[in-house]
């Protein structure tokens, strides 16, 4: 009942009457099992109903009174990304010093700092993105999702306009030694967007890292080599292109990985198509993508694939 009452009168605005219950809760029930569950559980509700003042406080109290319990590190997770969905980056910088400090050793300290990135990203806190990406990179580079992470930071300066300091990223993961996995780990998704943003040759050099230190037995070179060839689609006659992406289809043909690089090899058509001064030209890129996307349809397991595949064709 402690925390159906505590959250009712925070959905009634009764602001004073739910510190007051929450007060009588904590004394009551903080020494027993499940306390903290409650308390994050009568966190949610401060945070949906906007009341962000009690919601900061819950965090912090928490963080304060039970620095070692397993939720801990999440609540203050929850600080980080809650200032940073609001805007207040300074407030979120301190908390993530503050997590990071604390907690850094935690079994799933990692998985946090990628949740509070994501988020950061929904919602434009880009500064506070960045830093995390930064910061992972930098003190945790064997972790498993490292290199993704190094990705995310690449796509997300490109995503932005800042080429500079994308190129800057790309150059200092090529300067330094990595595995196959890595170069594919890293490569796909950074030549992807150059890819759809238009810098074509340097996806085209990108891709041919992976191709160059991947292990040919993975199935994700499917996407690698559909994207090198849609970045040759605007200088490539359109029968040799149909040739060369048929013999990967064929090649790939029971691999799921090539239905993510016929997207990508599709977009890349209409984009070309869009820029072309011959009707013509732009008309043989547009059928280039549809054909490709009738070909894989059949193959499309899931109805979030193929409802991508039909709205990439209402493009055209």
């Amino acid at each position: 009942m402690g925390v159906d009452e505590v959250a009712g009168y925070i959905h009634l605005n009764t602001m004073d009457k739910a510190a007051e219950k929450l007060e009588q809760f904590w004394a009551r029930y903080s020494g027993r099992e499940g306390f903290i569950e409650k308390v994050r559980s009568i966190n949610e509700t401060c945070w949906q109903s906007k009341h962000y003042d009690l919601y900061f406080s819950i965090c912090r109290r928490v963080v304060e009174a039970f620095p070692v319990h397993p939720l801990s590190v999440g609540m203050l997770a929850d600080e980080v990304a809650g200032y940073a969905i609001l805007k207040e980056t300074e407030k979120s910088l301190e908390k993530l010093n503050q997590l990071w400090e604390w907690y850094r050793t935690a079994p799933d300290f990692v998985d946090k700092l990628l949740n509070i990135k994501k988020l950061c990203w929904w919602n434009e806190s880009y500064e506070l993105h960045f830093a995390i990406c930064e910061r992972i990179a930098q003190e945790f580079p064997d972790d498993a999702q490292t290199i993704q992470v190094r990705a995310d930071e690449v796509t997300g300066y490109l995503a932005r306009g800042d080429m500079e300091k994308a190129e800057a990223l790309v150059q200092r993961f090529l300067s330094e030694p990595h595995t196959g996995d890595a170069y594919v780990t890293f490569v796909n998704p950074v030549a992807n967007t150059y890819n759809l943003k238009g810098f074509y040759q340097t996806a085209d050099a990108l891709y041919q890292y992976a191709l160059d230190y991947a292990d040919a037995d993975d199935g994700r070179l499917a996407i690698t080599k559909m994207g090198q060839l849609a970045s040759r689609i605007a200088t490539t006659d359109p029968n040799v292109m149909q040739q060369q992406f048929d013999r990967v289809l064929a090649d790939y043909a029971d691999d799921p990985n090539v239905v993510k690089g016929v997207f990508l090899a599709a977009e890349v058509h209409y984009f070309v198509g869009q820029k072309r001064r011959d009707a013509d030209a732009a008309s043989s890129d547009y059928t280039g993508g549809i054909r490709l996307l009738e070909e894989t349809l059949p193959k499309m397991e899931n109805d979030h694939d193929r409802s991508e595949a039909y709205y990439i064709m209402g493009l055209y």
